[in-house]
């Protein structure tokens, strides 16, 4: 069975609701951050009767994320892309924004995936001419130890 997703967390359905209720014209106050897409569970229990599957079950490993969570970050992308539109460059700039991401593979390729969705020039599969990857920095890993899991992206507004 896969992570809880979005919606499996208690403030899951409220941070939808915030992010759709606050107003487009406004840029969110401080950066905006969100937890990795779907995951694989990160370990087994001693008696599962599918530990010997694992493998098969989980081919990336257990605690990376799955294609749903991919899917997921994807769709979060675009949707972040619409909703600030008229405060995003059409194509990235660094002036504008600054991604940040736990030193995890899972909230690594949740960053990626959601740039991808909010930066179309990031998506994979671009032709390679438009291609253009966006950096993501990490945090050092002692200072991870209260901020696990998490991708920040901040959104600077500055006047035109």
């Amino acid at each position: 069975m896969a992570g809880l997703g979005f919606w499996g967390h208690p403030a899951g359905p409220l941070l939808l609701l915030l992010l759709l209720l606050l107003p487009p014209r406004a840029l969110p106050e401080g950066p905006l951050v969100f937890r990795h897409g779907d995951r694989a569970p990160l370990a087994s229990y001693p008696t599962d009767p599918h530990k010997q599957v694992a493998s098969t079950l989980w081919p990336r490993g257990l605690g990376q994320l799955t294609r749903e969570g991919v899917r997921q970050q994807l769709e979060l992308g675009r949707f972040l892309r619409s909703r600030y539109e008229a405060f995003l460059s059409p194509e990235y700039r660094r002036e504008e924004v600054y991604i940040r991401s736990t030193d995890f593979d899972r909230t690594l390729e949740s960053a990626q995936a959601n740039l991808a969705g909010l930066f179309p020039e990031a998506a994979p599969g671009s032709p390679e001419a438009h291609w253009r990857p966006i950096p993501v920095h990490t945090v050092p890993a002692p200072s991870q130890t209260k901020k696990k899991n998490h991708t920040a992206v901040h959104i600077h507004d500055f006047p035109a």
